[in-house]
């Protein structure tokens, strides 16, 4: 997981070299206000929509402009306004993001980390230690997915070609492994999901392929038990996470995991 501080806005600027972060520190995160029907800004998340070139409406209607979520499962993107709220002719003008954004995706004093990539904006709701719940390698891959080729090809061109090694620290769920293979005997070297033909391949180990996963994710409450594991193929396996149409996909599986334990 990320471990930067919750202060700490992240913008990716692409006319500088292949290493990309441009790392800007404010005062503190800033928080959704369901009162105000806004989420309130600090000057470094201005700063990221202003080097996306967003600039605030001065009257109504507001401008309107997409921001894509990262690490939400059932959110891939939010509508969201930016304009500044006069308060108090003696005060600032506050900066706020409205619309969407607060009306269907965000609850009370939720925080955010943005980035852009100099035209698109991204966010990322901080966890409750206000951290970033979301792989860094989650967040780096729907950023630079969005760069334009010139872009992408330059960097990758660019880049170091002996890897480097870094540290890490994660928190994993723990995952019983006689669960795992219990899921996989069931199976009998045939993927549980339904209409899938993949034909597992023999390991070293002369077993048939296939992969453990939980239905119900063990971070969304699953519980890590046979009635929630079953045995996929790899490509099964990918859509259950990366799928457009991925509940649709776990709903079907679940039925079928149903009929299978009732036998």
């Amino acid at each position: 997981m990320f471990t930067f501080p919750p202060e700490w806005v992240f913008t990716i600027n692409q006319n500088r070299c292949s290493r990309c972060a441009r790392i800007s520190v404010h005062v503190r995160p800033e928080y959704a206000d369901k009162s105000k029907q806004a989420y309130v800004l600090n000057k470094e998340q201005v700063r990221v929509l202003e080097s996306a070139g967003i600039k605030p409406t001065a009257s109504k209607p507001y401008d309107s402009f997409k921001i894509y979520v990262l690490g939400d499962q059932k959110t891939s993107d939010v509508v969201a306004t930016y304009y500044c709220s006069i308060r108090n002719p003696a005060r600032a003008p506050e900066p706020r993001l409205g619309t969407e954004i607060i009306n269907s995706w965000l609850d009370e004093g939720d925080k955010l980390f943005l980035a852009t990539d100099g035209s698109n904006v991204f966010a990322v709701k901080l966890n409750k230690n206000n951290f970033i719940g979301v792989p860094e390698n989650i967040v780096k891959a729907s950023v630079i997915s969005e760069l334009s080729d010139d872009i992408v090809f330059k960097r990758a061109k660019a880049a170091p070609k002996i890897s480097r090694k870094t540290k890490s620290t994660t928190e994993v769920y723990y995952r019983d492994p006689y669960v795992i293979e219990c899921a996989k005997r069931r199976a009998n070297g045939k993927c549980e999901m339904p209409g899938c033909t993949y034909k597992a391949f023999i390991t070293e180990n002369g077993k048939l392929y296939l992969e453990g996963h939980h239905v119900k994710p063990l971070a969304e409450g699953g519980r890590d038990a046979i009635s929630n594991v079953v045995a996929l193929c790899p490509l099964c396996h990918r859509e259950q996470h990366f799928s457009k149409d991925k509940f649709g996909k776990r709903k079907l599986l679940l039925n079928q995991l149903k009929k299978k334990i009732k036998r």
